[in-house]
């Protein structure tokens, strides 16, 4: 049986101060899925430094502590994560602190060199997050655990990769450990009430410039249409929304299951209104009956990216699309309101 003496895990979201002009923060789904795998076996607490929380009591809080994980971006949240990290360093050496998401995947060699980097979980997390707690709650070994960079006799070990795996059969997210309606915004794009919502990973495309292709080699997952549409009214009951803002690298990886999805929306009538992001040249192939299902089911406002109107540039950074497109795709916006 495990320990019942050591059986916390913190999971800290630092503070994303590297947008001036856009002021809102959304609900860190990446740490709410990492905590899906394991809230039913240790008590988990998310803390986001977005949030105007009060001051922590470290000592409180590491107290019968197993690990803590911190997840950032490139950026401010770095200096953010490592402030963090010294706490917890400071008040008890022997607690493992691990790092995700995407600064610690892609510069994972430069990651792991900081003295306050124990663990890094590379990629997707949540298979291997669990298989790491795990392993730190029995003290056994880490090796055989793929995708994870870890610290050993002054020595680094970096195990195999792995794939973008199934999300489908993830647990439900755990919404107890955060209150829905901290993240609630008025975007005078799409709604008063919008919350953010995550429904897959990756995406097909190779454009050099973006994260994503580093992350996950052009390869896609969803939760699929049951999952996304029970996370839906979960937020429309308890949270009393009015639009959801989808936060995917790309929604419209898929087209037929984006139809379903819309069809679905019209028939259970949630009065939501969305907004989603979506590659120009798969949208470019959506037939006029399809712009009128999008249009029918409140899709109201579509985030794409057409980077540049020189074809010159477009090449070099491999969008895989033409300005005459980017052109055409915006009359079909208009058109279709």
């Amino acid at each position: 049986m495990r320990s019942l003496l050591k059986n916390k895990i913190i999971l800290y979201h630092p503070a994303t101060h590297h947008e001036r002009f856009y002021s809102f923060f959304w609900i860190p789904y990446s740490l709410l899925t990492i905590a899906s795998v394991v809230s039913d076996s240790y008590k988990v607490i998310i803390i986001d430094d977005n949030l105007k929380n009060p001051p922590i009591d470290f000592h409180s809080l590491l107290e019968n502590c197993l690990c803590v994980g911190i997840t950032t971006m490139t950026g401010y949240q770095i200096a953010g994560g490592l402030m963090f990290a010294s706490q917890v360093r400071e008040i008890n050496s022997d607690i493992p602190i691990i790092w995700g998401g995407p600064h610690s995947t892609i510069l994972c060699d430069l990651t792991i060199s900081h003295p306050l980097v124990d663990i890094i979980v590379k990629g997707q997390g949540e298979y291997t997050f669990r298989q790491l707690v795990n392993r730190i709650s029995t003290k056994q070994n880490l090796y055989g655990i793929h995708g994870i960079l870890f610290k050993e006799n002054n020595r680094i070990v970096q195990t195999a990769s792995t794939k973008l795996q199934d999300k489908s059969e993830l647990p439900l997210f755990p919404w107890h450990l955060i209150d829905i309606k901290n993240y609630i915004r008025n975007d005078e794009n799409i709604g008063t009430k919008v919350i953010n919502y995550v429904s897959s990973q990756g995406c097909p495309f190779k454009c050099s410039f973006c994260s994503e292709v580093a992350l996950y080699c052009g390869q896609w997952k969803s939760y699929g249409i049951p999952r996304i549409l029970s996370d839906i009214e979960y937020l429309v009951t308890n949270g009393g929304i009015n639009a959801i803002k989808f936060y995917d690298a790309n929604f419209f990886v898929n087209i037929p299951t984006v139809m379903r999805f819309s069809n679905e929306l019209i028939d259970k009538a949630f009065g939501i209104n969305w907004a989603a992001s979506g590659h120009p040249k798969t949208l470019t192939n959506l037939t006029n009956e399809q712009w009128m299902v999008l249009n029918q089911s409140h899709c109201s406002r579509l985030l794409i990216g057409a980077e540049s109107g020189s074809q010159e540039a477009l090449k070099i950074i491999n969008k895989d699309i033409t300005p005459d497109m980017i052109l055409k795709l915006a009359e079909k916006c208009s058109k279709f309101n």
